[in-house]
């Protein structure tokens, strides 16, 4: 019986959750600031801080400083986020030249893309989420300003 009353509790706020989550471009909108860390080809760890802005229609613009094996550096990034009808959201940023070809980096982490899968939470002011590539393994976390 007490399980039955924690499972369906777990569930009432689970659904009160995803009930509050954005479930379109326009409700996803504003700046926030994010975090990733984890590794990355061959296991190299990584680390990222920066902001990143959801216009309202699809686009995503960043500025991100990482810090890589070798190497710290800060790259302009931009690219395009989705809605999904599970109360996620996927984003796909492309980095700029300055983070693909940086001499400083390590050889091995060159990452041209990185896709996020990412939950809404908190009415849209928190998203939590991972990075999706193969061979990486990222978690993210971001917080409207």
């Amino acid at each position: 019986m007490k399980l039955f009353s924690v499972v369906g509790l777990f569930s009432f706020f689970a659904t009160a959750a995803f009930s509050q989550t954005p479930s379109t471009l326009q409700n996803l909108k504003g700046t926030y600031v994010f975090t990733q860390q984890g590794s990355v080809q061959s296991n190299q760890s990584i680390t990222g801080l920066g902001l990143m802005t959801f216009d309202g229609n699809g686009n995503v613009s960043c500025i991100e400083t990482l810090q890589i094996p070798g190497a710290n550096v800060v790259s302009n990034c931009s690219g395009k986020y989705y809605i999904g009808t599970d109360g996620s959201a996927s984003i796909e940023i492309n980095y700029d030249s300055n983070f693909i070809t940086n001499p400083a980096a390590d050889s091995d982490v060159q990452i041209a893309t990185a896709r996020f899968k990412v939950y809404i939470t908190g009415s849209g002011k928190l998203l939590k989420g991972i990075r999706t590539e193969n061979g990486v393994f990222v978690l993210a976390n971001f917080e409207k300003n």
